[in-house]
């Protein structure tokens, strides 16, 4: 025979029930936390690099058009000197 549920043996497993589904719920926001935080640290660092980048590319732009300076005053010396 199937033993007989008093009262508060049925309150007892709804009390562990709903503990261990609290548990549940704490542990899924607890993840979908931790997985927000590596996504921000990730964003964070590809933010930086892309910074960065873009300073080294302006940085090239402006070392090319100082060296097309330089160019065109040698090549302006270059047609004083043959006149």
């Amino acid at each position: 025979m199937w033993p007989s549920l008093r009262p508060d043996d049925k309150s007892e497993r709804d009390y562990k029930m709903k503990w261990a589904i609290e548990k549940k719920i704490v542990a899924g926001a607890g993840m979908v936390l931790a997985i927000l935080l590596i996504n921000a640290l990730v964003s964070y660092r590809a933010t930086r690099r892309l910074v960065d980048n873009e300073r080294l590319v302006t940085h090239s732009y402006e070392v090319i058009a100082e060296l097309e300076g330089v160019m065109d005053a040698m090549d302006d010396a270059e047609t004083g000197e043959r006149d």
